[in-house]
């Protein structure tokens, strides 16, 4: 999958300097986009976060990715990384001027992505952007992948690692419902790997 350099994409649309937050970072490389903005503080959450490695696997990924790696010190002012559970993160204790939550929603059944989406519109600044990018059930890449059990109603659990996915059930309910509450910019259906990539402005 060709990854999209957020800020290229959305320099146009991101208006201040104060943070990035990415929802589910993994390996930052949605956030080594923003190193060349303006923006002063790239923060990022997941669920697996190992800190003794953290800045090790930012080198790696940023030598991969033909950047060249912030040294640690400028690493450390930069970056705040920390392990958090997504339904626990208080997302409005601060506020943030981009949001991002790529692959991360399918992790959540219908009803609990509803309240993720509103809990980090809540950390948007206002005249802030969220993105998200969000899998749906006609993504057969998963569904006929060797590695994955259908477990029915849409519910998918993956051998290696058995946390379940819940795709969207009804994509287009989905968008209705986004639409309805918040004031979307721009929709796009990926179709290399079936997701819905939706950009809210706050």
């Amino acid at each position: 999958m060709i990854r999209t350099n957020l800020f290229e994409t959305h320099k146009d649309d991101i208006h201040g300097s104060s943070s990035v937050l990415d929802v589910g970072c993994g390996a930052l490389h949605d956030l080594m986009c923003f190193e060349d903005s303006e923006i002063r503080l790239l923060q990022g959450i997941d669920m697996a976060v190992d800190q003794s490695r953290l800045y090790s696997t930012y080198f790696n990924v940023a030598a991969k990715a033909g950047r060249t790696p912030l040294k640690k010190a400028h690493f450390v002012n930069r970056y705040r990384i920390q392990q958090a559970d997504l339904q626990q993160y208080n997302f409005g204790g601060e506020l943030h001027n981009f949001i991002i939550c790529r692959n991360v929603l399918h992790f959540f059944p219908d009803s609990e992505k509803y309240v993720l989406i509103n809990r980090m519109h809540m950390g948007l600044e206002q005249g802030g952007l969220l993105y998200l990018q969000v899998n749906h059930s006609d993504n057969v890449n998963i569904i006929r992948s060797e590695y994955a059990v259908d477990r029915g109603d849409n519910v998918f659990e993956n051998k290696v690692n058995p946390s379940q996915v819940f795709f969207l059930a009804n994509y287009e309910h989905f968008v209705t419902e986004i639409n309805t509450q918040f004031a979307v910019l721009d929709r796009y259906t990926s179709k290399t790997d079936d997701s819905i990539i939706l950009t809210i402005r706050k």
